[in-house]
Order: structure tokens, then C-alpha cells, then sequence
């Protein structure tokens, strides 16, 4: 059958351009035929593209025939997570709000989407007229999940265009017209283990990289990395910033905490600056209020827990997106403690938009957001130096002032309708639309 599918490829790129010239329902039946085929051979071809083995073989122009688009088409859409199949519940991390708010706007624009995302066993669940299906993860190395790259892949040639929501799901058979979008550096640190930064690891990195025609970059760390590592492959790379609500997310018509109110909108998680959070505490010696908003994962729940047991002014509890934009407004200044792995933060956006003052780490793509001095203050990644950030807006309230009207300001930049005009037009150059 592997080798019928391959005649196939072959007869078909001989015929392509006179394909077209068929009568439509005969060009609908090739069509079909050809992917019922497909999708009969992929058990038994899946094992070819095994990464670790040295003989690898990518997706190719070729294996990609050339039929009739409907209006708009039909969209494949990768992800690593986006709801929890048994409970019917999306998941509503950073990545998982991009997935969804782009798919929206995608059906928005008469597309038709169905989003793959990783799981143990396969599902089908309609959300809100969302097609989510789960494919399974298989084989990975590192954070590299190249076997769901090849299951994916099969699937996707049944649709007329192909979207990767993060590299580490790209690095298997990847179709060359494929779209990826790329949500930060999450390899500057070192709590992955000696396994990055080998040779394999790279050429994993340079697979996942490479073989789509676009990468929307949503920070210029991203391009910068990239440039430095490959400089060819940042030419592909587009910078289209995160968004914002600016209506869901809006200032108070004023201010008037007696006590200072400081909110740490994170998912407890040590790369979030949860291991940093006792340091901050020793260092800060104003009178305020700290709540870290947003339970994570179990070992560092229990940390913040410890912490909250031991200092008065420290609350450590979760809150849902829908009630995230009242504890925006109620606070006088927003901590962003990343220590790695940040993009061009939700989080800090969402500050911003409603009128706090930022005190923001230096990693990754919180330096296209925030303006040192302007509308947040920008530090080193250490409990010390967030510590005495937060010290000089409490002591300082009219500069904390003027930096909570200039963030509302910069977040106007970062709108949604902003972020999607953005987006309609690279899929103009890309000519989805």
C-alpha cells in the first residue's frame, strides 16, 4: 500500500496541471480517493519517519496535490493543549487563549477549522462549533514531539491549510506550506537537563524551524535567537505581538488603596518566579498587600502555600479569566517575575490595559512591552531587584501614577483589533484570504 500511495505522489505531480481542466465531480473524486488512501496507509508508514532513525525523509512540495480550493478552505490547526476531553473544560493558559482566539477569527473570516491536539487516546468533542480532535502524542525526544508531528501530518492532508501553534509539535514530517507560530525561547534555562542543547536537540530545533514557509513570532527575542542560531531562517519569521481587551480589561476611575495593593497574575510555576517569591517577600519591607492569583503545579503550590503560612501581607489563591479583570483594577502594580521562557506576556498586557504600573523581569519579549522608566520598571530575574522595584512605586506614588496612565496608553498599541488586522494581513500575503 506504502508504495501504491507513492506511485500515486508521483503520477499525480505528471497530471497536476490538468487536473483543473476535469469536470468538477470528477475532480472531487480523485479527491477523495487519493485521501481515503492516504489515510488507509498510515499505519503503515508512520514508522518511516521515525526522527532517531538516521535514515529520515521530510514532507516534500510534492507530496502535496494541487486540487481545487472551496471558499476560504478548510484549516488543520496543531496544538499541544486546548481543552480537557473528560471534563469538556479548556484549559486557559497563554498558549490555549492564542489557539482559541485565533481559530475564532479564522471561522470569523468563513474559514473552516478543526483543531488536533496531543492526548493518550484519540476523541472527537464539537466545542461551540469548535471540531477538536485528539491525536496521539507518540514517540518524542526531549520536549519534541516528532511523532505526533507525523500523525498530524497525515491528518493534514486533508485540508487546505496548516497551522502549528509551537515549535516542539513541528519537528516531525511537516508540510512545506505549513504556518507556525512561535510563543517565546523556552529553552533559556537550564531545567531541562543536559538533553538541550545537544547535537540531536538541535537538529530537532532546526527541523521544527525550517520546514514551515512562515513563523509568527509573537516577540523580537524569538527572531533574535533565531538570527543568531540561523540567520536564512529568521527572514521567514513575522513579529505580530500578543493582544489585549481593551474593553474587558480597563482602568478604575480611580485609585484609592489606603495599603498598597501588589497581584502577581501567574500559574504557580517555578520558570513564573514562584522559587523567587520568599526572596522578594525578605526584601520588601513596605506595608502592602501581595496576592499571587493563579494555582499551578502541585510542588510549587505547596511553596506559595509555605509562604503564605509565614507572611500576613502574602495571599496565594486562584481566580477564574472571568474574574482576573476585578483584581486588575482593584491593584496599584503588577509583577511579572519570569525567570525564562516568557513571550510577550498575556498577563502583562492585561496590567497594562487596566492601568497598573509594571515591575516586569527582562526575559524574553516583556522588553517589547514594557518602557523602562515609562510605563513599568524592567529588572534582572532576581527576588532582590523585583523586590526593590516594587519598593520604589510604593514609596514613589506619583511617578507610580504617571506609569499606570502611560501603560493604559502603550496598551492601546496591543489591542485585539489591532492583533487582528495584523493577522488578516498575513494571511493575505500568505493568500489564505
Amino acid at each position: 500500500m506504502r508504495y501504491l500511495i507513492f506511485t500515486l505522489h508521483y503520477i499525480a505531480q505528471i497530471i497536476k496541471p490538468f487536473i483543473r481542466l476535469l469536470p468538477y465531480p470528477l475532480q472531487t473524486l480523485v479527491r477523495n480517493i487519493y485521501h481515503k488512501l492516504v489515510q488507509v496507509s498510515r499505519v503503515s508508514t508512520s514508522t518511516t519517519f521515525d526522527i532517531e532513525v538516521q535514515n529520515k525523509r521530510y514532507a516534500k512540495q510534492s507530496d502535496i496535490l494541487s486540487f481545487p480550493k472551496k471558499p476560504k478552505g478548510s484549516v488543520a490547526y496543531a496544538t499541544n493543549r486546548l481543552i480537557n476531553a473528560q471534563k469538556n473544560e479548556l484549559f486557559i493558559g497563554g498558549g490555549e487563549r492564542y489557539c482559541l482566539a485565533l481559530s475564532n477569527l479564522l471561522l470569523q473570516l468563513g474559514f473552516k477549522v478543526t483543531v488536533f491536539q496531543m492526548s493518550s487516546k484519540e476523541f472527537e468533542i464539537n466545542y461551540n462549533g469548535l471540531p477538536i480532535v485528539g491525536l496521539r502524542y507518540g514517540k518524542n525526544f526531549a520536549e519534541f514531539h516528532y511523532e505526533f508531528s507525523n500523525n498530524f501530518y497525515h491528518e493534514s492532508l486533508r485540508y487546505d491549510h496548516v497551522i502549528y501553534n509551537l515549535p516542539e509539535i513541528a519537528s516531525g514530517k511537516v508540510r512545506p506550506d505549513a504556518l507556525l507560530i512561535c510563543h517565546g525561547i523556552w529553552f533559556d534555562h537550564d531545567l531541562h537537563g543536559p538533553i538541550v542543547r545537544t547535537k540531536l536537540w538541535f537538529e530537532h530545533l532546526y527541523n521544527a524551524l525550517s520546514q514551515p514557509q512562515k513563523i509568527v513570532s509573537v516577540d523580537m527575542n524569538s527572531i533574535n535567537v533565531v538570527r543568531a542560531l540561523w540567520p536564512k531562517l529568521a527572514e521567514k519569521m513575522i513579529f505580530l505581538p500578543n493582544f489585549v481587551d481593551t474593553d474587558q480589561f480597563s482602568p478604575p476611575k480611580v485609585r484609592e488603596n489606603k495599603t498598597p495593593i501588589v497581584i502577581i497574575p501567574r500559574r504557580a510555576a517555578i520558570l513564573r518566579g514562584s522559587r523567587i517569591m520568599e526572596e522578594i517577600l525578605s526584601h520588601l519591607t513596605e506595608d502592602c498587600h501581595i496576592y499571587w492569583i493563579g494555582k499551578g503545579d502541585y510542588s510549587e503550590n505547596v511553596v506559595l502555600e509555605k509562604l503564605e503560612q509565614n507572611d500576613a501581607r502574602f495571599k496565594f489563591f486562584h481566580a477564574d479569566f472571568e474574574e482576573i479583570a476585578h483584581f486588575y483594577r482593584l491593584a496599584d502594580i503588577v509583577v511579572i517575575p519570569s525567570i525564562a521562557a516568557e513571550g510577550t506576556s498575556l498577563s502583562a498586557l492585561e496590567a497594562m490595559a487596566s492601568g497598573c504600573a509594571v515591575v516586569a523581569t527582562h526575559v524574553g519579549g516583556l522588553t517589547n512591552l514594557i518602557i523602562h522608566g515609562f510605563n513599568g520598571l524592567l529588572v534582572e530575574p532576581s527576588g532582590e531587584k523585583i523586590a526593590k522595584a516594587i519598593s520604589y512605586l510604593i514609596t514613589n506614588p506619583q511617578k507610580r501614577a504617571e506609569m499606570q496612565r502611560h501603560a493604559r496608553m502603550i496598551a492601546e498599541f496591543f489591542s485585539k483589533q489591532i492583533w487582528e488586522d495584523r493577522w488578516k494581513h498575513v494571511l493575505k500575503e500568505l493568500r489564505w484570504l
